[in-house]
């Protein structure tokens, strides 16, 4: 019996369920979790709090951030970054926004990950940057990640997905490098995120993928069935994405 339901289970992992009205989400400009719950960036110039259990959406604060452009979580707090590359603070709870740093500073910006509450950050010239949330600075770690079309982190390591589809593992401190997967192995990306100690990728023929972060192994997960997807995001223990119709599905993990 017990062999039988461990093969059950595994059998629905990567299994997908469409949650919430349909359409819902079809105007997110850009989405993140914070304390599993879903936050994005609409093109009405809102950021609406979605709880995932009960996919209740709700409005958050004033209707300001009509420019935002990229939306994520550290610290406990929301980080929004507008189409001029200005940063804001955010407080999940009332809205009010504070500004991070100097003006303009992201303006280039187009790939980014969290990790340890700091914003690693590649621009449009190949440079790296990383930003202490806390102290609000930034130093450069180089200017030759001009390859570089995604970001994905866990809690110790940030990996660097290259236009050709290789895979690199960076040390956050030193911004050491070794090549996970080699060239063409990741092609074809359209949107991954970092959870729970995983990566998860999703390509454009609709696979979703793990990524065995030891071995660098590629192994699929459920059907083909996510060639929609625009966001993927990890909570309450399971993977979500919200498609181009704006549907918002679960994955089970």
């Amino acid at each position: 019996m017990l062999l039988l339901v461990a093969v059950f289970a595994n059998a629905q992992s990567g299994s997908t369920t469409n949650i919430g009205p349909e359409g819902a989400w079809a105007n997110v400009v850009s989405a993140t979790v914070l304390n599993d719950k879903m936050y994005t960036i609409e093109k009405n110039g809102r950021i609406y709090e979605t709880d995932l259990t009960t996919t209740m959406r709700t409005p958050l604060g004033k209707q300001d951030f009509d420019k935002g452009k990229f939306i994520f979580s550290a610290n406990n707090m929301l980080y929004v970054i507008d189409y001029e590359g200005t940063m804001f603070k955010v407080d999940a709870t009332t809205g009010v926004k504070e500004q991070v740093g100097i003006r303009a500073t992201w303006s280039q910006t187009y790939a980014y990950t969290i990790c340890k509450d700091q914003f690693y950050a590649v621009n449009s010239l190949g440079a790296l940057s990383v930003t202490d949330l806390k102290t609000n600075t930034t130093r450069e770690m180089g200017t030759t990640y001009v390859n570089v079309s995604n970001m994905f982190a866990t809690a110790d390591k940030v990996y660097l997905l290259e236009q050709s589809g290789k895979l690199q593992e960076m040390n956050p401190l030193n911004g050491a490098q070794k090549m996970i997967s080699a060239n063409g192995v990741w092609g074809g990306i359209l949107c991954g995120t970092g959870y729970n100690g995983g990566v998860y990728m999703i390509d454009k023929i609709g696979n979703l993928y793990s990524l065995g972060t030891t071995a660098g192994t590629k192994s699929k997960m459920g059907k083909t069935e996510f060639s929609l997807a625009r966001f993927l995001l990890g909570a309450n223990g399971n993977l979500y994405f919200i498609e181009s119709t704006g549907s918002l599905y679960e994955i089970k993990m």
